[in-house]
């Protein structure tokens, strides 16, 4: 498998799936740019590179993939399908590609646009969401060779206390909170979220950012020159951090321009947290369509609105019983680590099967 094992979300589901796969008995050798301490059933090649985005990435990763003598190829970020590619065709490996955006992505960027092309070539797509599966069946895969496999959420997450009355054990605070928790990157509409917050409808909410990537440090410096009172920027947080972070009162917002299957978003379901989200399809998706949206298209100033409008009627947790319940069950049935692992079994028979025709 070519990914990387450093924190964030498409990170966590790439450890259960390599743990899993090494559970059904598979030999699993990674190749990332980090280490990490969850991956403990496989052997591990670290890159001597430190980016995806050095050309030398695919060389090295093309090195151990021949080195490694592996029937399969397992790509599970977008960066790395051009390693996936080329070894299909230079070393004649099986190329498995996992898909964890939705067919807004394809519009954005070169690279997509890119992996839009190769990725018809791929001998299959994993998908962690319908709306992945229904982009590259409408791009002309074969349905048969586009797989869904549901995000894994482990019964470790547990629900938010403060729900039915019980606030025992969690942060106390004072100020209404709005948290992000994901990757500081443009496709995930960090500035917009930001440049709201300083609007006069939010200037009473605090928002926290916790999460790395390419935009943190002009964040950081962006709301230090501006003086933005109600904007808290922890960065990278452990899973237990941000647990120990989560107030009872907290609302999880998201403006991303999409999203596969959010493993924040998810997570927050499970957790019954109230949730503040940009109308795309992956959100619409894993909440049913049974929640209001926000309009980032519109005007900051009507996005705030939007913004403050939802947090003040999703903080009774009114959510929850209008449907969300309905969905955290189904979250928790799909994704136990037991039927997470069951169905990426189920997918490679078939994968064993074809080639064995």
């Amino acid at each position: 498998m070519l990914t990387r094992l450093s924190n964030g979300g498409a990170e966590l589901q790439a450890k259960h799936q390599i743990n899993a796969l090494a559970e059904l008995g598979h030999q699993v050798t990674v190749i990332t740019l980090d280490k990490s301490d969850e991956v403990v059933k496989a052997k591990i090649r670290v890159l001597s590179v430190a980016s995806f985005k050095n050309p030398l990435y695919i060389v090295e990763s093309l090195y151990w993939i021949w080195k490694s003598r592996c029937d399969y190829v397992y790509t599970f970020f977008r960066q790395s399908d051009v390693a996936g590619f080329l070894s299909k065709y230079i070393l004649f490996k099986k190329w498995i590609m996992a898909e964890r955006s939705s067919r807004q992505c394809y519009k954005d960027s070169k690279l997509d646009k890119l992996r839009s092309w190769i990725g018809l070539s791929a001998d299959i797509i994993i998908c962690n969401s319908n709306a992945g599966h229904e982009y590259w069946v409408e791009n002309g895969k074969d349905s048969g060779k586009v797989k869904i496999l549901s995000n894994c959420y482990p019964n470790e997450i547990e629900p938010r206390r403060g729900v039915d009355g019980d606030d025992k054990g969690r942060k106390q605070i004072s100020r209404q909170r709005l948290l992000y928790i994901g990757r500081c990157e443009n496709e995930k509409n960090i500035w917009l979220l930001l440049l709201c917050m300083m609007e006069s409808f939010l200037r009473n909410v605090d928002l926290v950012i916790i999460g790395t990537g390419s935009e943190l440090r002009k964040l950081k410096d962006y709301v230090q020159e501006k003086g933005v009172a109600n904007v808290k920027i922890l960065g990278h947080m452990s899973s237990e951090e941000i647990r120990q972070e989560l107030g009872a009162g907290d609302v999880l917002v998201s403006l991303s321009r999409y999203e596969g299957m959010s493993n924040s978003v998810a997570e927050a379901i499970i957790r019954r947290m109230p949730l503040i989200l940009s109308d795309i399809e992956g959100h619409r998706e894993i909440t049913g369509n049974k929640l209001q949206y926000v309009d980032c298209a519109a005007s900051i100033q009507e996005c705030s609105w939007q913004i403050r409008k939802i947090y003040d009627g999703a903080k009774d947790g009114s959510q929850y019983r209008m449907g969300l319940n309905e969905i955290r069950s189904g979250l928790l049935s799909r994704g136990s680590l037991n039927n997470h692992k069951e169905s990426l079994g189920r997918i490679l028979q078939d994968v064993q099967a074809w080639d064995s025709q």
